[in-house]
């Protein structure tokens, strides 16, 4: 089983779990968390395996990404990082996403939300899946309602060679004169649509609109409570460095403001469940580690 280098494990977890006062942003050093990030056009997108595999958002990839998409399809879309700089002959590659209607169900920047917005690609060097030392592993399943939660993302838009963690609460809200819970299920998803009467945005595609039982209790989306404007695609990671889960958008004008992220567990029932992605998952596993590693032991 692959894990993350020892010395990076150590030095991350001593910056992402030292003390701070809620909402306080720690720079990590560009040297150990920059490797793992590069940006896709506007948005932040971020290795998930050795072997080039990205996750991002599937908003974050549209303009180059259809419903008719397939696998190892090329994308016409920039990709940027300081650390990339230095490898000739990389291209972007599609892998795998739900379909527009999934991904955007719903309305845009509303909470709670109920969209199954992500998207893996493949940053190739020469026709080969790009070998990369750094990247983040998938936090175990269950994780996302920890209070120890922060948000990976470049210092700003303009800086692509610094990392900030900062940290987040998922947190409900006071809107409208009802409160809005801090999460949404897939069976709040299924409900919607079920529920929905058809309604514009509100209808799952086909096979999308069932699911298995086990799964409908999968955490979806969560509203996080954080200071600042967090980048689309930026990674929600536990103190271990693990991939809780995938910021794709912020609340609207009149809600307390709140960044949007949808769930590695969700995105993983998606996979086993939907788009036949076992062999993502396998290669998604490589990189695992529980909280109980040889590191850590």
């Amino acid at each position: 089983m692959k894990r993350i280098p020892a010395l990076l494990f150590l030095v991350l977890s001593a910056v992402l779990s030292a003390p701070a006062v809620a909402q306080e942003s720690d720079e990590v050093p560009a040297s150990l968390a920059g490797p793992a990030l590069f940006r896709v056009g506007d948005c932040v997108a971020f290795f998930v395996s050795d072997s080039g595999l990205a996750l991002t958002t599937r908003s974050c990839v549209s303009a180059a990404v259809s419903d008719e998409a397939t696998a190892g399809m090329e994308l016409d879309l920039s990709i940027d990082s300081p650390f990339l700089n230095g490898f000739d002959g990389l291209s972007l590659h599609f892998v795998s996403a739900p379909p527009a209607a999934v991904a955007e169900f719903g309305v845009d920047a509303v909470f709670p939300s109920r969209r199954l917005d992500f998207a893996f690609v493949r940053v190739n060097r020469e026709g080969t899946g790009l070998k990369t030392e750094r990247f983040l592993p998938m936090a175990p399943s269950g994780l996302e309602g920890l209070p120890d939660l922060r948000v990976l993302g470049f210092e700003s838009a303009a800086d692509s060679a610094r990392v900030r963690s900062t940290q987040v609460t998922p947190k409900g809200f006071e809107y409208g004169g009802r409160v809005v819970p801090s999460s949404t299920s897939l069976f709040d998803l299924m409900d919607a649509h079920h529920g929905g009467g058809g309604l514009p945005g509100q209808t799952l595609p086909g096979p999308w609109s069932t699911i298995e039982s086990e799964k409908l209790h999968a955490k979806l989306n969560m509203a996080l409570e954080v200071e600042g404007t967090v980048q689309n695609g930026s990674p929600l990671v536990t103190e271990h460095f693990e991939v809780a889960g995938l910021v794709f958008g912020q609340t609207g004008p009149g809600p307390p403001p709140r960044s949007l992220a949808v769930s590695i567990s969700a995105i993983q029932a998606a996979l086993n469940q939907w788009l036949e992605g076992s062999a993502i998952l396998s290669e998604l596993r490589l990189g695992t580690r529980t909280t109980k590693s040889g590191i850590e032991r």
